[in-house]
């Protein structure tokens, strides 16, 4: 990438790379749930937390934002 390209730091609806995404999010973060695909297309999970009930409220806190529609990646 040339040095003189500014990234959009607004909402896109385009996929954005996943390790760009988290970039943005080191040093961020209290807690993490990475739920991705790898390169086969199998989903894969690395967490920081091992309180089950905790990943289980994050899990439905944000699929419940997204049923809701009140989800933008960022």
């Amino acid at each position: 990438m040339a040095n003189n390209v500014i990234e959009f730091p607004g909402f896109t609806r385009l996929d954005i790379d996943p390790d760009k995404v988290l970039e943005q999010a080191k040093g961020e973060l209290k807690t993490a749930l990475i739920i991705g695909l790898d390169h086969e297309d199998d989903t894969t999970y690395f967490t920081s937390c091992t309180d089950i009930e905790k990943l289980l409220f994050m899990v439905e806190k944000f699929k419940f934002r997204l049923l809701r529609g009140d989800f933008n990646a960022e």
